[in-house]
């Protein structure tokens, strides 16, 4: 019933959905289906690196339902959610969230759907600035 308020708020209000729901699967948002588990990581982010979150799973993809950060230290921080494949998604690295802010004692929350990391790849966070601290939690379905 809400994926049908949901479609006709879309259609009739805005005149078509929101692309974030039109990169995912037909028929709306996977992090509402029941064909899906939804999952969560959390953890703290440390460096400029990028650094894997999510693993990759052969002929799947990751649904990122929503993300949490915690600005905690540095200067000028910020953080970027990357996927590709290979170690720390050093293979073809492409932004899934480009890079926001995270000042130390900000919470910043995202709902969702935040975004579809392509079949058999990772995802990463990575920081940016110097010395960037941020705390995640981010929650995703992977199918």
């Amino acid at each position: 019933m809400k994926t049908f308020f949901l479609s006709l708020t879309c259609l009739f209000i805005l005149g078509s959905c929101s692309p974030a729901y039109a990169d995912f699967v037909p028929g709306g948002n996977p992090c509402l289906g029941v064909d899906g588990t939804i999952q969560s990581v959390s953890g703290a982010t440390s460096g400029t690196s990028a650094t894997q979150i999510i693993a990759a799973v052969t002929g799947k993809q990751i649904f990122v339902c929503s993300l949490n950060v915690q600005g905690v230290s540095g200067t000028t921080p910020t953080l970027e959610l990357v996927y590709g494949t290979g170690s720390n998604c050093a293979g073809s690295p492409t932004a899934l969230v480009t890079p926001f802010a995270t000042a130390a004692g900000t919470l910043l929350n995202f709902s969702g759907p935040i975004g579809r990391v392509p079949v058999s790849q990772e995802l990463c966070y990575q920081g940016g600035g110097t010395t960037p601290v941020q705390n995640y939690l981010i929650t995703y379905i992977q199918k």
